[in-house]
């Protein structure tokens, strides 16, 4: 049905915007910024003595290039010189031993512990610990850059005080707290760095893990920035800590505020550090390679690092619905040739239905029910996401295209399609789709259609009724839950639309570069009739049998040029919008008893077997209507060039170039220039410069430069001047020609000179020439032929010059 395919082209809008964007992105190298002469710090969890520190360049946001190496001391030192390099870089500590805070044991460092920075200047300290690494871990997703280095250092800072803001974690040098002379010459700051180390050695102790077990653990309990599982356990061990005779800080709990901030980190959670320009870039490389580990990047840097905003929850919103679309959850749907570009009309219900059986698996009902109530529940956080994303204005820059932008109508659009696929979600799961018996007569069912056998009607008729329950309903209630979805699409649709038409006709255009731009008459006018006619006419069938489906049709009347006042020229279509009602047909079914649960897809199988072009609903043109005539549709996109035609009447065709000398060059193109004016009686006139390879002797080289106007869609009445350049024995010859409808005829032509050499050539077309040319509604072409091979075409709009 047209209105079908129409909607579903507005569905397609957003997946058909994401699927043409190029990756974006940069990389973190070496080249510019600030220089580091060394890097210095301590490496703990307590000091690591013996160790091998490494500094790597941070390259296409991954480990890089080797720089330089050192051992560190008794206290966990290192110093080392990286050579005035500029860009992030990773710091890595591997092997050496340190004196287990807890136990007092000596313990080989088993784990590789790392930091990262972003922007190294002049001589900088770097802490290397169990909290550098985690940090490491929570921005190495997608791929290690500056601002998610930055990110990462100053989220896991919380734990140590931070506000979201500041990185301690890497700058504070934590102490030995279990040596009293070292801690006398620490600081507080020192100190508590030391004892959130020291305290999860006493977690490791308590719950009998190693260090790198309980820093997995802390990791997986951070992803949703709430140390709910952990918290506990690590202030527990704080505590106990601080009651050991290992503790030589001479701090108590009363001393410090580091309990409280595990206990904000606990139950209050940690403040997003991140972005919106970084999301923008993961969201981009996601949309151009969409794989699990892309999607996986963005949406972790989402939740550990951006700010909940408006615009945090559209970004959100989207690629979750892009990743439902294109990932291998409805693969199923589209290897079947269902797809936002099918055509619906096409389509053969029971060809689908022969390839789904032929990919299906043994368990294919579990798998795909079990599918679509993932899908079904992720379509319910998009659409929770796009409700708190609601009043966002939000630009995203994407290379390749023009930035986009998305407002409170793309928003209500987006929900929409959530609500439409969450209907066709919970449709499938209300029905039967298991199968006892593949058999029939030839084989597995599977097997010849695998094979390439076509089924007779015999043998699909025999397995229907081998399986009497296919495409029955095996949870009815699930019907009132489609009805809702429906009622919330239609709901938002119609929401969107008269938010569109408030707008008014200029602010409209003005959102060309949104998502769902609607920027044109007939884009308004559809989505109205979709908004008003047709989806209520479909909610109204939900509840009587009898009710007629609106459909809307369109039938272009007039295509012509436009010239707008920002001086372009643009196509616009004239249509006449009709209203179609499709009645049911007497005793058949209807969407009525689909969806109330009275009949079922069986049925519809079952009497579509039964009766020949079976149809349950059929166009009345009785009852047509027109909806809306002399809609316009003007093609903003596709901007036209004009060219105003000046004034002249002190021309003359002999073969006087100076004639020429005051008028401005219409096209010069390197192969030659051109030029073009009128008189006030309306005569035409074309000067032509002398073009590359019109040489005496050249007997192949002829020249033709014309110029034509006429009604778009109407090619056959158009009007054309052109003018020829050829050799005749060795003169450069010219020949001027008007051609219509009515044939042709020639004008007025001189060849111009300087001596003996042709430098150029002029025309003068009579009247109706430049009228017909300039006609209101045309559009003109501009092109150059060299041997009858047509070098050049451009389209044009010639306008008159006010005299």
């Amino acid at each position: 049905m047209k209105t079908l395919r129409r909607f579903l082209l507005l569905v397609a809008i957003p997946i058909v915007l994401m699927l043409v964007v190029p990756g974006c992105g940069g990389d973190d190298d070496d080249d510019g910024g600030t220089t580091a002469s060394s890097i210095s710090g301590v490496a703990s969890k307590g000091p690591i003595k013996g160790g091998t520190v490494s500094v790597y360049k941070i390259i296409d946001e991954q480990k890089g290039d080797f720089i330089g190496t050192a051992t560190s001391g008794t206290d966990g030192s290192y110093s080392i010189n990286i050579g005035g390099h500029a860009g992030p870089v990773l710091v890595e500590i591997k092997g050496g031993t340190y004196t287990d805070e807890a136990t007092g044991n000596e313990i080989n460092l088993a784990m590789t512990l790392r930091a990262a920075i972003s922007n190294p200047d002049g001589e900088v300290t770097v802490a290397v610990t169990p909290l550098t690494d985690l940090a490491v871990r929570k921005a190495e997703p997608g791929g290690l850059n500056s601002d998610k280095i930055d990110s990462s250092n100053r989220l896991i800072s919380q734990l140590l005080g931070g506000n979201g803001t500041q990185d301690f974690i890497t700058q504070t040098l934590p102490v030995d707290v279990t040596d009293a002379t070292a801690c006398g010459g620490a600081d507080n700051d020192q100190k508590q760095y030391g004892l959130l180390l020291a305290a999860l050695s006493q977690m490791a102790q308590d719950t009998s893990m190693n260090i790198e077990e309980v820093i997995d653990q802390i990791e997986e309990d951070m992803e949703d920035l709430l140390l709910d599982s952990t918290g506990g356990a690590l202030s527990a061990a704080l505590d106990t800590f601080l009651d050991s005779d290992n503790n030589k800080t001479g701090m108590s709990a009363a001393d410090i505020d580091l309990d409280e901030h595990i206990d904000d980190a606990t139950t209050e959670g940690m403040t997003p550090t991140g972005s919106l320009a970084e999301a923008e870039e993961l969201l981009a490389a996601f949309l151009n390679d969409a794989t699990d580990d892309n999607y996986n990047s963005f949406m972790s840097y989402m939740d550990s690092f951006v700010p909940d905003s408006e615009e945090a929850h559209l970004f959100k919103g989207m690629a979750s619905l892009f990743d439902i679309y294109e990932n291998s959850a409805v693969s199923f749907i589209k290897d079947l040739g269902i797809d936002l570009d099918a055509n619906f009309d096409e389509l053969d219900g029971e060809q689908i239905l022969c390839d789904f059986l032929a990919s299906s698996d043994p368990d294919y009902e579990g798998n795909i029910k079990g599918l679509l109530a993932q899908i079904e529940d992720r379509l319910d956080a998009v659409d929770a996401d796009l409700e708190q994303a609601q009043g966002v204005n939000a630009y995203i820059s994407l290379v390749g295209i023009n930035t986009v932008h998305l407002d409170d109508i793309d928003v209500k659009i987006l929900r929409t399609i959530t609500q439409v696929w969450k209907a066709i979600c919970v449709y499938v799961q209300a029905v039967d789709i298991g199968v006892d018996d593949w058999n029939i007569t030839g084989g597995d069912i599977r097997e010849l259609i695998r094979d390439g056998n076509e089924l007779t009607d015999e043998q699909m008729g025999e397995f229907y009724n081998n399986n009497p329950n296919l495409l029955t309903y095996s949870d009815i209630d699930r019907l009132t839950d489609f009805k809702t979805a429906f009622q919330s699409a239609a709901d938002q649709f119609s929401s969107a639309v008269d938010a569109l038409d408030a707008l008014g006709e200029n602010r409209r255009r003005l959102r060309y570069h949104n998502a769902f731009n609607f920027d044109s008459e007939l884009d308004l006018w559809l989505s109205k009739a979709l908004a008003e006619e047709t989806f209520p006419s479909i909610l109204r069938a939900f509840n009587n049998s009898a009710e007629d489906i609106v459909e809307v049709d369109d039938k272009r009347t007039d295509c012509k040029i436009i010239v707008h006042e920002d001086g372009y020229a643009y196509c616009q279509d004239t249509l006449a919008l009709s209203l179609v009602y499709l009645e049911p047909v007497a005793d058949n079914i209807t969407i009525y008893d689909l969806v109330s649960g009275s009949k079922s897809p069986r049925d519809v199988v079952d009497a579509d077997a039964t009766v020949d072009d079976y149809e349950p609903y059929v166009d009345n043109p009785a009852k047509q209507e027109i909806y809306r005539e002399n809609v316009t549709d003007t093609d903003w996109d596709e901007p036209i060039d004009t060219y105003t035609v000046p004034v002249a009447d002190t021309i003359e065709i002999d073969g006087n170039a100076g004639d020429w000398n005051s008028i401005s060059t219409f096209r010069d193109d390197g192969h030659t220039k051109v030029k073009i004016a009128r008189d006030g009686e309306g005569n035409f006139y074309l000067y032509v410069s002398k073009p590359a390879g019109f040489e005496p002797g050249n007997e192949y080289g002829n020249y033709k430069y014309s110029l034509s106007g006429c009604m778009p869609d109407h090619w056959e009445n158009d009007f054309r001047v052109s003018l020829y350049f050829y050799w005749e024995d060795t003169e450069g010859c010219l020949w001027a020609e008007v051609n219509d409808s009515s044939g042709r005829s020639k004008g007025d032509s001189a060849t111009i000179k300087t001596g003996d050499t042709v430098i150029g050539g002029e025309a003068k077309y009579p009247t109706p020439a430049f009228n017909r040319l300039v006609e209101a509604g045309s559009i003109n072409g501009y092109w150059y032929d060299e041997n009858h091979y047509r070098l050049h075409w451009e389209d044009i709009k010639l306008l008159p010059e006010t005299e």
